[in-house]
Formats: C-alpha cells, structure tokens, sequence
C-alpha cells in the first residue's frame, strides 16, 4: 500500500524535516547495502529505512538533533529518544501487508548481542536482517554527520563490539571502498604523538573537555595533556585511531603488558 508510505513520509517531511533528511540519507545506503549482500525479496528494507523515522513525530526537535549530530544525550533525552522506533512500528502495522516492515522498524535500535531495545530475548541472526542492515546504516550517518571521516568511522563502528552484524559491516566496507583502514587502540598520555588522531573526547576527572573526539593532536595538545595530567588528572586512557598496519605493535605490547 504505497500510497500509505507515501503519507507517512509527507507527514514527516512537515513536522520533522531533519528527520525525514535522515530517513532520505540512510535509505540510499540500506539500498546499496541490501545489493552487496543480495538480499533476496528485499523491497520491505528500503522501505522501512524510509519510515524508520516517523515515530519521531512526537520527539522534540532540539532532541532529534543532537542525536543526528552524534552529541550526548541526558537520561530524560534518550528516554524520549528510544520511544520512537515502537511509536514507529504501531504507526506503520496499521498499513495493510506492511507488518515485515513494521518488524524492521522496531527492532532498528537493537544491538546484535541482544543488548538494546526492545529488551527481549532475541540477538544474533534471530533479530531481523532488515534491522540488522538498518542499525549500522543509521549509526553511519550519525558518524558522518558529526563530520566524521570514512576511515575514522568504519574504526569506530569496528570498535563497537557485539554491536552489528559483522557481515553487514564487511558490507558497508565494500559499499564505500574504504581501502584505508584504521582501528581503535587505548594509549597512556606519555605514549600520545603528535599527528595521532583521537578516537573519542579526553576529559579530566572532574569533566572537563580538554580535547574533542577527531582533532589531531598538536605538541601544544600534548603538553595541555600532560600537565592536567600531572596536576589534575585525566580521566581514563587514551583512545586513539590507528593505522590498521600499525596496529599489531600495540596488540603485542599490551599482551606484554598483561604478562607481567
């Protein structure tokens, strides 16, 4: 019943034009990535990637858009937030034959290992495929809206463990041929060099932004680094993105470290 779909979309091109630019964006790469895994009788995932977002009709704005841009969200924000993929899935099983869609869209948020919502029993390959594709397409765009390189992002959706369904993120690889490949290592302040690029925002312990997730490091970063280090604290390690060629020396030092 197209003519359904095609009122759904209307009604958030109005009332959520952010949210309808989401469901555009991350339609066309659901598309592609349904192609490289030649899905069979794939019609219903574009379709729900198209109106995976119409439950957010009743989401405030302000919130919508600090998650499509990749910000931090407060309790109260993410509550609101997480209501809409089953807001979503009672709007669209009210269309005739669309309730393999409908699946799709309530499952979009929940994680491969079962974590996520809804909370029940279901993970792995028991969560529908088209929820499976629709989760990493939705994630990606959040990182590309953040302004996010490629190769950065593919690492951060990598680093993500139990997250996705492995086969949709080789997938998404071969989609945008990313050929150079980074992944996710921890370091101490006093390991940091310049030109390594951060992997997530480094904060002191008592919260404050010292450097922001993507920003290169400088010798004047590192120094800033060091001291709130000595004098404040910082909390946690480091993370930092690594060239996927490089990556083994970091793997055999911390299996050293752990030996010790």
């Amino acid at each position: 019943d197209l003519p359904g779909v095609k009122m759904l979309t209307d009604v958030l091109s109005m009332v959520q034009p952010d949210a309808f630019g989401r469901a555009s964006r991350v339609q066309r790469l659901v598309r592609e990535l349904c192609s490289e895994l030649n899905v069979s009788q794939a019609w219903q995932i574009p379709i729900a990637a198209m109106l995976s977002q119409v439950g957010c009709g009743a989401v405030p704005e302000e919130i919508l858009r600090k998650v499509y841009g990749g910000q931090d969200l407060r309790e109260s924000e993410s509550e609101a937030f997480r209501a809409h993929p089953k807001a979503g899935q009672e709007l669209v099983a009210n269309i005739p034959r669309m309730e393999e869609v409908a699946e799709i869209i309530g499952y979009q948020e929940k994680l491969y290992d079962g974590r996520g919502f809804p909370a029940d029993f279901r993970s792995g390959d028991r969560i529908p495929l088209g929820s499976r594709i629709l989760k990493v397409a939705l994630d990606w765009d959040t990182l590309m809206s953040a302004g996010m390189k490629q190769e950065m992002a593919l690492a951060e959706i990598c680093s993500r463990k139990g997250c996705y369904d492995p086969a949709v993120i080789s997938a998404l690889a071969r989609v945008l041929a990313i050929t150079a490949t980074y992944t996710i290592r921890e370091v101490k302040i006093a390991e940091l060099a310049d030109g390594m690029i951060l992997a997530s925002d480094v904060r002191s312990v008592q919260g404050t932004l010292l450097c922001a997730k993507g920003q290169e490091l400088t010798h004047a970063m590192r120094l800033r680094l060091a001291n709130y280090c000595i004098n404040v604290g910082v909390s946690g390690p480091v993370r930092i993105f690594v060239p996927i060629e490089v990556a083994d020396y970091y793997t055999e030092r911390d299996s050293a470290a752990a030996a010790r």
